[in-house]
This record gives C-alpha cells, sequence and structure tokens, in this order.
C-alpha cells in the first residue's frame, strides 16, 4: 500500500510541474483541497479516461439543462 502512494504522489508532482490543465484547474478551484475534493467527487461519479478530461471537467464544467433534470427525476420515479 506503501508502495502505490508513493506512486501516486510521484505522479501527482509530475502533474504540478507539467500540466497546464492542472494549473487552471488549481486557479478555478483556489486551493488544492477544494482541487482534490473535485477530483474525487468526479472521480466517484464518471468514468475518467484521462487526466485531460479530469482537469478540464474542473475548469469548465458542464451545467445541466432543468428540463434534462426533471426528465431524469421523471424517468426515475416511474421506475
Amino acid at each position: 500500500m506503501a508502495y502505490l502512494m508513493m506512486i501516486a504522489f510521484a505522479i501527482d508532482q509530475v502533474q504540478e510541474r507539467t500540466s497546464g490543465y492542472f494549473e487552471l484547474a488549481l486557479q478555478k478551484s483556489g486551493r488544492k483541497l477544494y482541487l482534490w475534493k473535485k477530483i474525487q467527487g468526479l472521480s466517484l461519479h464518471f468514468f475518467i479516461d484521462s487526466w485531460e478530461t479530469l482537469y478540464r471537467a474542473i475548469i469548465e464544467p458542464i451545467q445541466p439543462h432543468a428540463k434534462d433534470l426533471l426528465d431524469f427525476l421523471h424517468n426515475l420515479i416511474k421506475c
């Protein structure tokens, strides 16, 4: 388990130093703590195929339309 944590830390450090998307996501989030919470939330609810996709979802979040949300809830209630 300790090796996995070290690898995760190393990957994080490389991302911080080389990714422009990371920097923009951090600016959008304000603090690293908030960025990590957003990353955690997105990774729990969605399949993320790349770091770029993850950071872009934080930088430019997609706002659901009220109609889509109402349709989803209506279909959920039917089941």
